[in-house]
């Protein structure tokens, strides 16, 4: 079985119930998978093979959807890229996953078109709309055939910058996928007779959104897809879609919350929230859970690489509690291991350590990712006799719920979006002014964290905190840049001279 069959039996299922709600265009199970079919053989006749990579370069509709399903329908992989990337990351990647066929939207036009020069693998450039594009790409196209090839082969990889060195491509074979999916913890509703309208506001490029579109598609559910996150079309949507399931990042929930169109909008229709991507603070998840007490909320934690916990319904304040303002700890918890997964925490030597001791948190299991894409080094450093190494810290309590601690890795966290401070460091450093920089994660109520940056000069130099921002503006993706910058004439090294972050946030007084 490959992902592509959870359409096709939708399809046998449900042929004229409605899939994907993109704007005013709309599509049954029996469309979509036509839509698919027509994809499929495009690709096929434009020299794309099974093992090949599909990328998708645009914000998402339903022609992304097709792609995700037409590309597994002859053993392609989908490689959806964040479209905020800048040219130098777009360049890495093309040349890291060697793309047979781009997908993009016309205004990234100029960035995809550069970052194709000198990548020979790739055949085919396909605008996502307009005259010549992605409509004119399948027109007239029917059924791919019956095309062969094993359960192992890709079926996606996802960039993510981790923490260090250049983006790492997560690739996911079809054979975990399908077992992700079908062995998966059901979400309330699901298979109940419940008509699902879920909305897609999370992008394509995080795993979370995947996660939906396989699950909705698979249960049946009426996907109805947000280009973009914006507040008040979230709002618009819930409201005239009847939207009952939303998956989200605790930015996303802070923004929706506080927004002052909040209780102008009817959004009684909505029963499940599933949220992770980042931690969720209280002063988030407290508020939402009083503006909307007919919702039941669902925390999560996983990486791109692997599934993780999930802290259920029953474990989140009562509405009494709410009233009281009684703070469970569990709350603050980010759940227990999921279905087909195990969790441990050790210290630095390997060792497990016992409850309530804070040390790095493996996972093992049916959910952990099949490997780097062309990393196998960076891979085997990772995962270990089955176990993965997160780079994350945390502690179980007695009954096995994970407590985050913070992250072993640097990586900074903002609105959901993974920022590596490696990265943001280089391109300070490469301003002719800047001796050295640490970057760091600045706590912020609603996105979690901002990039924060301390710069030493070099000796006799001098530079303003507005020239150093707009140069990273020019080498970095907007989310990326540091919003905050302090300048000292010195900072902590250690003995390798590597920048003792620990130390420098200590002395800023950040927590």
């Amino acid at each position: 079985m490959v992902i592509s069959d959870f359409l096709k039996e939708a399809a046998a299922k449900y042929p004229d119930r409605t899939a994907f709600i993109h704007g005013e265009d709309r599509f049954t199970f029996q469309e979509a998978d036509q839509r698919s079919n027509q994809l499929a053989h495009a690709l096929l006749e434009a020299g794309v093979l099974p093992g090949d990579r599909v990328v998708i370069f645009n914000t998402e509709s339903h022609r992304s959807l097709e792609i995700i399903f037409g590309s597994a329908k002859i053993g392609a992989a989908f490689v959806p890229l964040n479209y905020r990337m800048e040219q130098r990351e777009l360049n890495y990647i093309f040349k890291n996953c060697e793309p047979r066929a781009v997908f993009y939207g016309r205004q990234y036009e100029e960035i995809v078109q550069k970052g194709s020069k000198g990548v020979s693998s790739i055949k085919t450039m396909i605008p996502m709309e307009g005259q010549g594009g992605y409509e004119a790409f399948i027109e007239g196209k029917s059924g791919p055939g019956k095309v062969m090839f094993p359960d192992t082969t890709p079926a996606m990889i996802i960039y993510t910058s981790g923490t260090t060195g250049p983006p790492k491509g997560v690739m996911f074979t079809q054979k975990k996928l399908v077992y992700r999916e079908i062995h998966g913890r059901k979400i309330p509703g699901e298979g109940q007779g419940l008509t699902m309208n879920v909305l897609l506001a999370v992008p394509l490029f995080h795993i979370p959104g995947i996660q939906t579109c396989l699950k909705g598609v698979h249960s049946g559910a009426t996907l109805i897809i947000m280009p973009q996150f914006e507040t008040k079309a979230f709002f618009q949507i819930v409201e005239r879609q009847k939207v009952n399931t939303a998956i989200l990042v605790p930015t996303m929930i802070k923004m929706l919350t506080v927004h002052p169109d909040f209780p102008k909008f009817d959004l009684s229709s909505l029963f499940l929230i599933i949220y992770g991507g980042a931690p969720m603070p209280l002063t988030t998840i407290v508020p939402a859970m009083e503006k909307m007490p007919h919702c039941m909320f669902i925390g999560t934690y996983g990486l791109t690489e692997a599934s993780g916990t999930s802290l259920p319904h029953q474990d989140y304040l009562p509405k009494e509690g709410l009233e009281k303002r009684e703070i469970p700890p569990r709350l603050v918890s980010v759940g227990k291991v999921v279905p087909d997964m195990e969790l441990k925490i050790v210290d630095e030597k390997g060792l497990e350590l016992p409850c309530g001791q804070v040390g790095e948190i493996l996972l093992k299991g049916e959910g952990i990712f099949d490997g780097y894409w062309g990393m196998p080094e960076e891979t085997a450093r990772l995962i270990k006799d089955g176990w993965f190494n997160t780079g994350d810290a945390g502690y179980l309590d007695e009954e096995g719920y994970l407590f985050i601690s913070g992250r072993i890795k640097e990586l900074i966290i903002r609105g959901g979006e993974n920022i590596s401070p490696l990265e943001v460091e280089t391109v300070l450093n490469a301003h002719p002014n800047v001796a050295i920089s640490a970057v760091i994660g600045i706590p912020d109520e609603i996105w979690g964290e901002r990039v924060g940056a301390v710069v030493q000069l070099k000796k006799g130099k001098g530079l303003k905190k507005k020239e150093l921002i707009e140069f990273c503006r020019d080498r970095l993706a907007s989310f990326k840049k540091p919003e905050e910058i302090y300048f000292s004439d010195s900072l902590p090294l250690g003995p390798t001279g590597k920048v003792l972050k620990k130390v420098l946030i200590e002395r800023l007084g950040i927590s």
